[in-house]
């Protein structure tokens, strides 16, 4: 997703199309609480 030193994670499209969602430690290094 990006090329940084952040996990990204499971993206997935909307319905329609528009928009892409995904998870991230960007915030947070405790993946598990997500």
């Amino acid at each position: 997703m990006t090329d940084d030193a952040y996990a990204d994670l499971q993206p997935a499209w909307s319905p329609d199309g528009r928009t892409l969602a995904w998870v991230t430690d960007r915030f947070s290094t405790k993946l598990g609480n997500l």
